[in-house]
């Protein structure tokens, strides 16, 4: 029995077992688009996760909190030791990502031949996964270290600030919100 805890996951899935391909040209093909989907997926699943998942909601992207430092109410302190968080993290992402991307060429290259080793592009697929979650973990624990800058009364403030935030791009929400039905 196999368990998916996002729709993401569903589709990767779906799309890595089902024989929609015949041709070993259309199977590379599709392994590329699924090697893609993970490698570009990964914001979108980040955005999704400040929707609607109660661990995205808790963590808040460097650029909010400068963007909103005033409402938020960051001290000078604070502004400059989320500009060294980034920094440093800016510094460690970038070498992983040039790892990510080289593990991706490789991969690619192996899908590229006449006939692909099916066992070698599994284990560079390993690789290729090894990378991207490093880079993954280098960006949750920079998240969580910004999130540790903040007080509780600022963690409210930025609450709060993202959700009218929310509130006013969403239409739906305004809308309803001027007929007082929210």
């Amino acid at each position: 029995v196999l368990f998916f805890n996002d729709t993401a996951t569903t589709e990767i899935y779906t799309l890595s077992y089902t024989p929609l391909f015949r041709s070993k040209r259309q199977r590379s093909l599709r392994v590329l688009s699924l090697v893609a989907l993970v490698l570009f997926g990964t914001p979108l699943l980040v955005a999704q996760s400040q929707k609607g998942d109660s661990i995205g909601k808790q963590l808040f992207p460097p650029q909010f909190l400068m963007e909103h430092s005033d409402l938020i109410g960051l001290t000078e302190d604070q502004r400059q030791a989320l500009h060294r968080a980034v920094e440093g993290a800016h510094a460690r992402i970038s070498a992983k990502s040039e790892a990510v991307r080289a593990e991706t060429k490789i991969l690619a290259d192996l899908l590229a031949a006449p006939r692909v080793d099916q066992a070698k592009a599994l284990k560079q697929l390993g690789r290729l996964s090894a990378a991207e979650s490093e880079v993954k973990e280098l960006h949750f624990g920079l998240l969580i270290e910004l999130r540790n800058l903040l007080t509780a009364e600022q963690l409210g403030a930025a609450h709060r600030t993202r959700k009218e935030q929310a509130d006013r791009t969403s239409p739906e929400r305004g809308q309803a919100r001027q007929r007082g039905l929210q």
